[in-house]
C-alpha cells in the first residue's frame, strides 16, 4: 500500500508540474510526451542510470495526408496515428526486447488480452467498450463506386503519393553550395 501512496504522490507532482531532479533518481524507465507540443516522432535522451525512456508523439494524420479534406480522408479510410518510440541502453535492454515491448503496447491498444474491458471494470464505467475488429469497408477500390472514373482518380492519387514518397528526394534542393538541381523526368 505504501508503494501505491508514493506512486499517487508522484503522479500528483507530475500533473502539477512540481517534479524535481530527485524524483527521477533511481528510475529505470520513464515516459515523455513531446506530442503535446505537436512533435510527431521523438528520440528522447536517456538520463544517467536509466534503462529506457518511452516517447509518445502527437495524434494526427500522417504528414502526406494532412492537407486533404476530411471527406476524402474518410473515403480513403485514413485515420489519425500516434508514434510511440523507445530509447534504450543496450547494456540493459536489447533491441528485440524493446521491439517486443512496443509490440505489446500495440497489442493492448488493439484490444487484446481484454485490455479495455479491464480498464472499464477498474474505473467502474457502466458501459461495454466498443470491440476492436478489422474494417471490412472496401472503399473506392472495392468495385462499389459510382463510376470507373472515380476509381481512376483514386488510383491516380495513390500513384502521386507513392511518387513523392519514392522519388521526391531526387528533386529536393538540398545542395548547400547552391548548385542547380538536376532535372529528372
Amino acid at each position: 500500500m505504501e508503494f501505491l501512496h508514493a506512486y499517487a504522490e508522484l503522479i500528483d507532482k507530475a500533473r502539477s508540474g512540481k517534479l524535481q531532479i530527485d524524483d527521477y533518481q533511481g528510475t529505470t524507465i520513464s515516459i515523455t510526451n513531446p506530442g503535446t507540443i505537436g512533435t510527431v516522432s521523438s528520440v528522447p535522451r536517456l538520463m544517467q542510470g536509466q534503462g529506457a525512456i518511452i516517447a509518445t508523439g502527437a495524434i494526427d494524420y500522417p504528414a502526406e495526408y494532412q492537407s486533404m479534406s476530411k471527406d476524402i480522408l474518410n473515403q480513403l479510410g485514413i485515420s489519425k496515428v500516434m508514434t510511440v518510440t523507445c530509447t534504450y541502453d543496450h547494456r540493459v535492454i536489447q533491441g528485440a526486447e524493446s521491439g517486443s515491448f512496443l509490440k505489446k503496447i500495440n497489442d493492448l491498444l488493439t484490444g487484446q488480452e481484454n485490455f479495455y474491458e479491464e480498464i472499464f471494470a477498474d474505473l467502474e464505467i457502466p458501459y461495454e467498450p466498443i470491440p476492436y475488429s478489422a474494417d471490412t469497408y472496401s472503399g473506392p477500390f472495392g468495385g462499389n463506386t459510382d463510376s470507373l472514373e472515380y476509381d481512376k482518380r483514386a488510383i491516380g492519387v495513390w500513384r502521386l503519393i507513392n511518387m513523392y514518397r519514392m522519388r521526391g528526394h531526387v528533386l529536393a534542393d538540398l545542395d548547400p553550395l547552391g548548385k542547380e538541381p538536376k532535372h529528372v523526368p
